[in-house]
Protein backbone atom coordinates (compact mmCIF):
# COMPACT_ATOMS: atom_id res chain seq x y z
CA UNK A 1 0.00 0.00 0.00
CA UNK A 2 2.45 2.21 0.72
CA UNK A 3 4.19 2.12 -2.82
CA UNK A 4 0.85 2.79 -4.21
CA UNK A 5 0.58 6.62 -2.75
CA UNK A 6 3.33 8.00 -5.04
CA UNK A 7 1.87 7.40 -7.85
CA UNK A 8 -1.96 8.15 -6.78
CA UNK A 9 -0.20 11.92 -5.84
CA UNK A 10 1.24 11.80 -9.93
CA UNK A 11 -2.11 11.40 -11.11
CA UNK A 12 -4.22 13.91 -9.33
CA UNK A 13 -0.99 16.25 -10.36
CA UNK A 14 -2.06 16.27 -13.85
CA UNK A 15 -5.89 15.89 -13.45
CA UNK A 16 -5.90 18.82 -11.96
CA UNK A 17 -3.91 21.12 -13.47
CA UNK A 18 -0.54 21.18 -10.40
CA UNK A 19 3.24 21.20 -11.00
CA UNK A 20 4.90 19.06 -8.46
CA UNK A 21 8.58 20.37 -7.17
CA UNK A 22 11.84 18.27 -7.13
CA UNK A 23 11.36 18.13 -3.27
CA UNK A 24 7.54 17.78 -3.47
CA UNK A 25 6.11 20.93 -3.22
CA UNK A 26 3.31 21.95 -5.35
CA UNK A 27 3.31 24.86 -7.41
CA UNK A 28 0.38 27.05 -8.97
CA UNK A 29 -0.44 26.21 -12.64
CA UNK A 30 -3.47 25.93 -15.11
CA UNK A 31 -6.34 24.34 -13.74
CA UNK A 32 -7.65 22.26 -16.08
CA UNK A 33 -10.50 22.88 -16.91
CA UNK A 34 -10.04 26.62 -14.70
CA UNK A 35 -14.03 26.83 -13.99
CA UNK A 36 -14.20 23.36 -13.13
CA UNK A 37 -15.85 23.23 -9.30
CA UNK A 38 -13.09 20.98 -8.20
CA UNK A 39 -10.88 23.93 -9.01
CA UNK A 40 -12.45 26.41 -7.34
CA UNK A 41 -9.69 26.43 -4.48
CA UNK A 42 -7.10 26.61 -6.87
CA UNK A 43 -5.32 30.08 -8.12
CA UNK A 44 -5.77 30.20 -11.71
CA UNK A 45 -4.00 33.07 -12.79
CA UNK A 46 -1.60 33.75 -9.54
CA UNK A 47 -3.13 37.00 -8.59
CA UNK A 48 -3.94 35.53 -4.88
CA UNK A 49 -7.31 35.42 -5.15
CA UNK A 50 -8.86 31.15 -5.71
CA UNK A 51 -10.80 30.66 -9.03
CA UNK A 52 -14.04 30.18 -7.17
CA UNK A 53 -13.93 34.03 -5.54
CA UNK A 54 -12.20 35.12 -9.24
CA UNK A 55 -14.25 37.30 -11.49
CA UNK A 56 -14.44 40.55 -12.99
CA UNK A 57 -14.60 43.07 -11.80
CA UNK A 58 -13.83 41.58 -8.37
CA UNK A 59 -10.24 40.63 -9.40
CA UNK A 60 -7.71 42.82 -7.90
CA UNK A 61 -5.61 42.00 -10.98
CA UNK A 62 -8.35 44.10 -13.38
CA UNK A 63 -10.71 45.26 -10.60
CA UNK A 64 -11.32 48.87 -12.13
CA UNK A 65 -14.37 48.99 -14.51
CA UNK A 66 -13.67 51.43 -17.30
CA UNK A 67 -12.74 52.71 -20.87
CA UNK A 68 -10.08 50.13 -20.59
CA UNK A 69 -11.47 46.75 -18.68
CA UNK A 70 -15.69 47.31 -19.08
CA UNK A 71 -17.80 44.11 -19.89
CA UNK A 72 -14.78 42.31 -19.29
CA UNK A 73 -11.09 42.50 -17.91
CA UNK A 74 -9.06 43.74 -21.11
CA UNK A 75 -12.17 44.75 -23.27
CA UNK A 76 -12.71 48.04 -23.66
CA UNK A 77 -15.56 50.41 -25.05
CA UNK A 78 -14.28 51.70 -28.55
CA UNK A 79 -15.23 54.80 -30.94
CA UNK A 80 -17.59 57.40 -28.80
CA UNK A 81 -18.67 54.58 -26.17
CA UNK A 82 -18.56 55.00 -22.70
CA UNK A 83 -18.78 52.54 -19.87
CA UNK A 84 -21.80 52.16 -17.60
CA UNK A 85 -21.89 51.81 -14.15
CA UNK A 86 -23.77 47.95 -15.14
CA UNK A 87 -20.35 47.35 -17.09
CA UNK A 88 -21.93 47.86 -20.45
CA UNK A 89 -20.38 50.13 -23.36
CA UNK A 90 -23.48 53.47 -23.53
CA UNK A 91 -22.93 55.68 -26.69
CA UNK A 92 -21.25 58.99 -25.14
CA UNK A 93 -23.23 62.48 -25.63
CA UNK A 94 -23.91 63.27 -28.27
CA UNK A 95 -23.44 60.86 -30.54
CA UNK A 96 -25.84 57.99 -30.59
CA UNK A 97 -26.73 54.48 -33.31
CA UNK A 98 -25.95 51.47 -33.01
CA UNK A 99 -22.31 51.92 -33.64
CA UNK A 100 -22.23 55.55 -31.89
CA UNK A 101 -21.34 56.42 -35.17
CA UNK A 102 -24.40 59.55 -35.46
CA UNK A 103 -25.07 62.00 -33.59
CA UNK A 104 -28.05 61.01 -31.07
CA UNK A 105 -29.99 64.42 -32.37
CA UNK A 106 -30.78 63.78 -36.19
CA UNK A 107 -30.52 67.90 -36.91
CA UNK A 108 -27.04 67.37 -36.15
CA UNK A 109 -23.91 66.66 -38.36
CA UNK A 110 -20.90 64.59 -37.22
CA UNK A 111 -18.15 64.81 -37.08
CA UNK A 112 -18.71 66.63 -33.50
CA UNK A 113 -22.64 67.07 -33.79
CA UNK A 114 -22.21 71.22 -33.50
CA UNK A 115 -22.74 71.56 -37.20
CA UNK A 116 -26.41 71.65 -38.19
CA UNK A 117 -27.54 68.10 -40.55
CA UNK A 118 -29.33 70.87 -43.08
CA UNK A 119 -27.09 73.84 -43.55
CA UNK A 120 -29.79 75.66 -43.86
CA UNK A 121 -30.71 75.96 -40.69
CA UNK A 122 -28.36 77.01 -37.66
CA UNK A 123 -28.76 78.44 -33.81
CA UNK A 124 -28.72 75.43 -30.86
CA UNK A 125 -31.71 73.75 -31.71
CA UNK A 126 -31.43 73.98 -35.44
CA UNK A 127 -34.34 75.92 -35.59
CA UNK A 128 -32.94 79.27 -36.75
CA UNK A 129 -33.05 80.08 -40.53
CA UNK A 130 -28.80 80.44 -41.93
CA UNK A 131 -29.52 83.08 -43.55
CA UNK A 132 -31.66 85.95 -41.85
CA UNK A 133 -32.49 87.12 -44.77
CA UNK A 134 -35.17 83.91 -44.71
CA UNK A 135 -37.64 82.60 -42.27
CA UNK A 136 -40.57 80.29 -41.93
CA UNK A 137 -40.20 76.17 -41.58
CA UNK A 138 -38.32 75.80 -44.75
CA UNK A 139 -36.56 79.36 -44.58
CA UNK A 140 -37.65 79.74 -47.76
CA UNK A 141 -40.19 83.19 -47.23
CA UNK A 142 -38.36 86.18 -47.43
CA UNK A 143 -37.97 87.57 -43.42
CA UNK A 144 -38.84 91.40 -44.45
CA UNK A 145 -42.12 91.32 -46.25
CA UNK A 146 -40.57 94.06 -48.22
CA UNK A 147 -38.77 92.29 -50.02
CA UNK A 148 -39.21 88.88 -52.90
CA UNK A 149 -36.95 86.81 -55.37
CA UNK A 150 -34.64 83.99 -54.66
CA UNK A 151 -32.60 86.09 -52.66
CA UNK A 152 -34.70 88.00 -50.90
CA UNK A 153 -32.93 91.37 -52.61
CA UNK A 154 -35.79 92.61 -54.72
CA UNK A 155 -38.53 94.90 -54.27
CA UNK A 156 -41.73 93.29 -53.65
CA UNK A 157 -43.70 96.54 -54.65
CA UNK A 158 -42.14 97.07 -58.63
CA UNK A 159 -43.11 100.98 -57.75
CA UNK A 160 -40.20 100.81 -55.09
CA UNK A 161 -36.91 100.49 -55.08
CA UNK A 162 -33.30 101.36 -53.21
CA UNK A 163 -31.45 99.53 -50.52
CA UNK A 164 -34.96 99.61 -48.71
CA UNK A 165 -37.30 99.20 -50.68
CA UNK A 166 -38.67 103.00 -49.34
CA UNK A 167 -37.86 105.07 -52.70
CA UNK A 168 -40.06 105.42 -55.60
CA UNK A 169 -38.78 104.00 -58.64
CA UNK A 170 -39.54 107.60 -60.51
CA UNK A 171 -37.35 109.53 -57.86
CA UNK A 172 -34.13 107.81 -58.95
CA UNK A 173 -32.85 108.60 -62.74
CA UNK A 174 -32.37 105.48 -64.60
CA UNK A 175 -28.73 104.82 -65.20
CA UNK A 176 -27.24 102.52 -67.98
CA UNK A 177 -23.26 101.58 -66.48
CA UNK A 178 -21.14 102.97 -63.52
CA UNK A 179 -21.63 105.78 -62.26
CA UNK A 180 -17.93 107.09 -60.88
CA UNK A 181 -17.84 105.94 -57.08
CA UNK A 182 -19.13 102.48 -58.18
CA UNK A 183 -16.11 102.93 -60.40
CA UNK A 184 -13.71 103.96 -58.10
CA UNK A 185 -14.68 101.23 -55.55
CA UNK A 186 -14.38 98.37 -57.79
CA UNK A 187 -10.89 99.35 -59.03
CA UNK A 188 -9.77 99.58 -55.37
CA UNK A 189 -11.06 96.13 -54.86
CA UNK A 190 -9.10 95.12 -57.67
CA UNK A 191 -5.31 96.79 -57.53
CA UNK A 192 -5.15 97.53 -53.65
CA UNK A 193 -1.35 96.26 -52.90
CA UNK A 194 -0.75 96.91 -56.17
CA UNK A 195 3.14 97.62 -55.62
CA UNK A 196 3.63 101.49 -57.47
CA UNK A 197 5.26 100.93 -60.67
CA UNK A 198 2.46 98.61 -61.55
CA UNK A 199 -0.53 100.97 -60.36
CA UNK A 200 -1.08 102.71 -63.07
CA UNK A 201 -1.35 99.88 -65.45
CA UNK A 202 -3.77 97.43 -63.42
CA UNK A 203 -5.77 100.67 -62.87
CA UNK A 204 -6.41 101.16 -66.22
CA UNK A 205 -7.08 97.34 -66.89
CA UNK A 206 -9.58 97.31 -64.00
CA UNK A 207 -11.22 99.85 -65.10
CA UNK A 208 -12.48 98.25 -68.23
CA UNK A 209 -12.74 94.80 -66.28
CA UNK A 210 -15.76 96.71 -63.86
CA UNK A 211 -17.42 97.35 -66.98
CA UNK A 212 -19.23 99.87 -69.03
CA UNK A 213 -19.26 103.48 -67.42
CA UNK A 214 -22.47 105.33 -67.65
CA UNK A 215 -21.04 108.14 -69.67
CA UNK A 216 -17.90 109.22 -70.85
CA UNK A 217 -17.98 111.82 -67.98
CA UNK A 218 -18.20 109.28 -65.27
CA UNK A 219 -14.90 107.49 -66.92
CA UNK A 220 -13.13 111.13 -66.88
CA UNK A 221 -14.30 111.44 -63.30
CA UNK A 222 -13.02 108.16 -62.14
CA UNK A 223 -10.11 108.69 -63.78
CA UNK A 224 -8.90 111.72 -61.94
CA UNK A 225 -9.86 110.29 -58.99
CA UNK A 226 -7.54 107.55 -59.72
CA UNK A 227 -4.67 109.51 -60.59
CA UNK A 228 -4.86 111.97 -57.53
CA UNK A 229 -5.11 108.66 -55.36
CA UNK A 230 -1.76 106.85 -57.47
CA UNK A 231 0.24 109.68 -57.50
CA UNK A 232 -0.46 111.95 -53.81
CA UNK A 233 -0.03 108.73 -52.18
CA UNK A 234 2.29 106.61 -51.17
CA UNK A 235 0.79 102.88 -51.26
CA UNK A 236 -3.04 102.61 -52.19
CA UNK A 237 -3.87 100.15 -49.66
CA UNK A 238 -6.24 100.64 -46.64
CA UNK A 239 -4.14 102.63 -44.33
CA UNK A 240 -4.81 105.18 -41.95
CA UNK A 241 -1.69 107.16 -44.15
CA UNK A 242 -3.77 106.76 -47.07
CA UNK A 243 -7.57 107.60 -45.89
CA UNK A 244 -5.52 110.65 -44.52
CA UNK A 245 -3.41 111.30 -47.73
CA UNK A 246 -6.86 110.97 -50.16
CA UNK A 247 -8.64 113.07 -47.45
CA UNK A 248 -6.37 115.88 -47.43
CA UNK A 249 -5.17 116.07 -50.92
CA UNK A 250 -7.77 114.81 -53.06
CA UNK A 251 -10.90 115.80 -51.75
CA UNK A 252 -11.87 117.64 -54.60
CA UNK A 253 -11.78 114.95 -57.16
CA UNK A 254 -13.69 112.78 -54.87
CA UNK A 255 -16.66 115.42 -54.05
CA UNK A 256 -16.82 115.55 -58.20
CA UNK A 257 -17.03 111.85 -58.19
CA UNK A 258 -19.94 111.73 -55.79
CA UNK A 259 -22.29 114.58 -57.13
CA UNK A 260 -22.01 117.80 -59.63
CA UNK A 261 -25.05 119.24 -58.78
CA UNK A 262 -25.63 120.39 -55.06
CA UNK A 263 -28.18 121.72 -52.49
CA UNK A 264 -28.79 123.54 -49.30
CA UNK A 265 -28.77 120.83 -46.63
CA UNK A 266 -25.43 121.22 -44.14
CA UNK A 267 -23.05 118.74 -43.21
CA UNK A 268 -24.66 117.29 -40.00
CA UNK A 269 -27.91 116.55 -42.00
CA UNK A 270 -26.03 114.61 -44.67
CA UNK A 271 -25.90 111.19 -42.74
CA UNK A 272 -29.69 111.18 -43.04
CA UNK A 273 -29.79 111.80 -46.91
CA UNK A 274 -27.69 108.64 -47.92
CA UNK A 275 -29.05 106.03 -44.68
CA UNK A 276 -31.23 104.70 -47.17
CA UNK A 277 -28.74 103.38 -49.53
CA UNK A 278 -26.48 100.73 -47.34
CA UNK A 279 -27.37 96.75 -47.36
CA UNK A 280 -26.56 94.97 -44.61
CA UNK A 281 -23.40 93.96 -45.47
CA UNK A 282 -22.46 97.64 -46.57
CA UNK A 283 -22.56 97.22 -50.00
CA UNK A 284 -23.81 100.63 -51.26
CA UNK A 285 -26.43 101.89 -54.24
CA UNK A 286 -24.10 104.58 -55.90
CA UNK A 287 -27.29 105.84 -57.95
CA UNK A 288 -29.52 106.02 -54.50
CA UNK A 289 -26.26 107.77 -52.72
CA UNK A 290 -25.20 110.11 -55.08
CA UNK A 291 -29.36 111.48 -55.16
CA UNK A 292 -28.53 111.56 -51.60
CA UNK A 293 -25.28 113.35 -51.92
CA UNK A 294 -26.44 116.19 -54.23
CA UNK A 295 -29.06 117.37 -51.63
CA UNK A 296 -26.29 119.29 -49.63
CA UNK A 297 -24.28 122.16 -50.37
CA UNK A 298 -20.69 122.38 -51.72
CA UNK A 299 -19.04 122.70 -48.33
CA UNK A 300 -21.61 120.46 -46.21
CA UNK A 301 -20.60 117.53 -48.60
CA UNK A 302 -16.94 118.62 -48.76
CA UNK A 303 -16.79 118.27 -44.76
CA UNK A 304 -19.20 115.07 -45.02
CA UNK A 305 -16.72 113.59 -46.83
CA UNK A 306 -13.40 114.28 -44.74
CA UNK A 307 -15.38 113.41 -41.46
CA UNK A 308 -16.14 109.79 -43.77
CA UNK A 309 -13.07 109.59 -44.83
CA UNK A 310 -11.23 109.91 -41.23
CA UNK A 311 -13.43 108.54 -39.65
CA UNK A 312 -12.68 105.37 -41.98
CA UNK A 313 -8.68 105.47 -41.80
CA UNK A 314 -8.90 104.88 -37.88
CA UNK A 315 -11.59 102.47 -38.32
CA UNK A 316 -10.68 100.42 -40.96
CA UNK A 317 -9.45 97.08 -39.28
CA UNK A 318 -11.35 96.91 -36.15
CA UNK A 319 -13.04 94.41 -34.76
CA UNK A 320 -15.84 97.18 -34.26
CA UNK A 321 -16.30 99.49 -36.78
CA UNK A 322 -19.67 101.46 -36.08
CA UNK A 323 -18.74 101.80 -32.21
CA UNK A 324 -15.02 102.80 -33.42
CA UNK A 325 -16.26 105.79 -35.82
CA UNK A 326 -18.39 107.35 -32.91
CA UNK A 327 -15.45 107.28 -30.41
CA UNK A 328 -13.15 108.73 -32.90
CA UNK A 329 -15.89 112.21 -33.68
CA UNK A 330 -15.70 112.78 -30.47
CA UNK A 331 -12.55 112.17 -28.63
CA UNK A 332 -9.17 111.71 -31.85
CA UNK A 333 -8.27 115.00 -32.30
CA UNK A 334 -7.99 114.91 -36.31
CA UNK A 335 -11.63 113.41 -36.49
CA UNK A 336 -12.72 115.26 -33.67
CA UNK A 337 -11.70 118.67 -34.98
CA UNK A 338 -13.72 117.46 -38.79
CA UNK A 339 -16.53 116.45 -36.81
CA UNK A 340 -16.82 119.83 -34.91
CA UNK A 341 -16.55 121.55 -38.55
CA UNK A 342 -19.49 119.42 -39.35
CA UNK A 343 -21.64 120.82 -36.89
CA UNK A 344 -22.92 117.49 -35.69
Amino acid sequence: MSRSLPVLLSVCCLCWGLACGDAGEETAGPCVPPGDSICAAEDFDGDGVVNGEDGFPEDPACSVRGAGSCTACGVPCVGFEICSGEGGCLCEAPYGGEGCDRCADPLFAVPGCFDCADPVFTGETCSDCADSQFTGETCSECANPVFTGPKCDECADPTKTGVNCNLDVEELPEVDGLLCPALDACVFEICSGTPQDDLEICMADALVACGDPASEEELALAQAVLECKRTACDTYKPSTANYDCWRNSCIEPIVDCLTDTFGDTDCRFMGGQVSDCFSDDDAIDWVCYRDGISNGTEIGVTDYIQLELCREGQCFDKEFVDACKVEVAGFHPTCGQVFFDCGI
